[in-house]
């Protein structure tokens, strides 16, 4: 009985959730600015590439003292 009733109310938050967030979602954009540059990639890129040779680095120090 209390695993459906945790059931039945994990669904309802989830579903009053889901109608909260579409609502949220459905706001217009805002109008572009046409003084900025259209799609800032040149901070995250930089970020994920150093998160991914630090994790790199990790991983095969890791595997070489296994071996």
């Amino acid at each position: 009985m209390k695993k459906a009733l945790k059931r039945f109310l994990f669904y309802l938050l989830f579903a009053s959730n889901l109608l909260i967030s579409l609502k949220v979602f459905s706001q217009p954009p805002p109008p572009p600015d046409p003084d900025d540059p259209v799609v800032p990639i040149d901070g995250g890129i930089g970020f994920l590439a150093a998160a991914g040779l630090g994790y790199g680095i990790k991983q095969y120090c890791t595997k070489r003292k296994k071996t």
